[in-house]
């Protein structure tokens, strides 16, 4: 076991795993390195038979030093028989005190970054102004039901809260930091039926998007996430978390360590993916090539953009709609550049997610089957025959050729040509060039 030093931690890379470091000078000490790469200093003591670890501050606000000076307090009165961290409610008194302790000692050490940014924004969002004040011994299930049924038009969003509050209270008599007479009240709500998304782009709004997004109001990497998305096919916060070191321009290849397969994904980059990430590794001054606006690079606190902002700067960028369903016409504070329609001419918006989706609907029209579409979008895949066949590399020359046609696809696209489009004409000629044939018409056929 190593003794735990800063260069020790400076020197942690993520992946995707959580892991335990513990320090070989004082028993008990060590850190905690979450999947998303996040340390947290923890201690490790026995009350009567049973074994526990508990956090007791973040690397950042609290030094290696600050840390092994607490640890050892902690751990001395464990030693003196008592707990020095009881599960008690202490100072929780409100539902947000109870989710800031949830957040702290379980989410943002045992989770996946992303899902850490999900449960806080559904809590910021839905759950802090009806419930972030009560008493959490006095919350009810029947306002956990008013709230879910207000949200009745946005089905995923009201599922989502539900989810977060039942995921949040079950931690709580987990930890037996309260107890509901009822039980957990967020469980037993019937959730909405959610329409999952089928969004796919056609090559005219392909054009648009391209061609309009460099006047987008949103910031600059923002725009470099949303046109990578569409060319790689990753998912947004794939892409906002990625980080220099991730990145060889040389081999034109990242590779995704921390994602939600939980497996290394090597992604490959066709050039004009390259062009937009050497242009992010230039301006960037940290080790996050999309930082957020928040944090200081050079403080060591920077984090990269939040992939619902990616989402929520797209959704400003189109034109809105009244609660009839009607264009909102602009106005001198607000501005969009996108006006998407469906076929009957109503607002159609679009969802970075819906990018992914239409590039892998593409490739598949490019002649790609599941294997390697499963492969550039890293969806989970069994052992098969197929994927026997294919060493890392073979399946990386795949990937690439597959991301290269999409590449040229576009390039023709922003032409003014329709790469997807045929014809009868067209239909004859590749009859002709598959039979062998100078010329092929239907009297062939007599």
């Amino acid at each position: 076991m190593p003794v735990i030093t800063k260069r020790l931690l400076d020197a942690i890379k993520p992946d995707g795993k959580l892991h335990i470091i513990r320090d070989d000078d004082l028993t008990g000490f060590g850190v905690q390195v979450t999947p998303a790469g996040q340390i947290s200093f923890c201690i490790t003591y026995t009350v009567g038979t049973k074994s526990r670890r508990r956090v007791i501050g973040r690397l950042g606000p609290m030094t290696v030093d600050q840390a092994r000076r607490t640890a050892l307090s902690f751990l001395a009165k464990a030693a003196q028989g008592g707990d020095p961290l009881p599960s008690t409610l202490g100072d929780i008194q409100t539902i947000t005190d109870l989710f800031d302790r949830w957040m702290e000692h379980h989410v943002e050490v045992r989770l996946a970054a992303n899902t850490a940014r999900s449960y806080r924004e559904s809590f910021d969002t839905h759950c802090r102004k009806p419930f972030g004040h009560l008493s959490p011994a006095k919350l009810e299930r029947a306002r956990i039901a008013a709230t879910h049924t207000a949200l009745a038009d946005r089905p995923t969003a009201a599922n989502h809260m539900i989810r977060t509050m039942r995921a949040l209270l079950g931690w709580a008599e987990a930890q037996q930091l309260v107890a509901w007479t009822g039980g957990n009240p967020a469980r037993g709500h019937r959730l909405y039926r959610e329409s999952p998304s089928d969004r796919i782009l056609s090559v005219p709004e392909i054009r648009t998007f391209i061609t309009n997004l460099a006047d987008a109001p949103m910031d600059t990497s923002t725009r470099r996430v949303l046109m990578l998305e569409l060319l790689l096919a990753q998912r947004s916060g794939e892409i906002t978390a990625m980080r220099r070191a991730d990145v060889d321009l040389t081999a034109a290849t990242w590779t995704i360590t921390v994602n939600k397969s939980h497996r290394p994904h090597v992604v490959p980059l066709p050039p004009w993916a390259r062009e937009i990430i050497k242009a992010a590794r230039s301006e960037a001054k940290g080790s996050f090539l999309f930082p957020s606006p928040v944090g200081d690079p050079a403080a060591g606190d920077a984090t990269p953009i939040d992939a619902h902002a990616v989402a929520t700067a797209l959704r400003r960028a189109q034109r809105p709609v009244d609660p009839k369903g009607r264009p909102v016409k602009e106005t001198p504070d607000k501005r969009w550049v996108f006006d998407f329609r469906d076929r009957d001419n109503q607002p159609n918006p679009i969802s970075p997610h819906d990018l992914r989706r239409s590039c892998s609907s593409y490739l598949e029209l490019l002649g790609h089957g599941d294997f390697v579409r499963g492969a550039i979008l890293n969806h989970s895949q069994r052992r098969n025959v197929t994927a026997k066949h294919y060493s890392a590399a073979d399946l990386l020359k795949l990937k690439r050729s597959a991301l290269l046609q999409w590449e040229a696809a576009l390039r023709r696209i922003m032409a003014g040509d329709d790469p997807f489009s045929s014809s009868l004409e067209d239909d004859r000629a590749e009859e002709a060039r598959i039979l062998g044939l100078d010329t092929f018409d239907d009297a062939t056929l007599g």
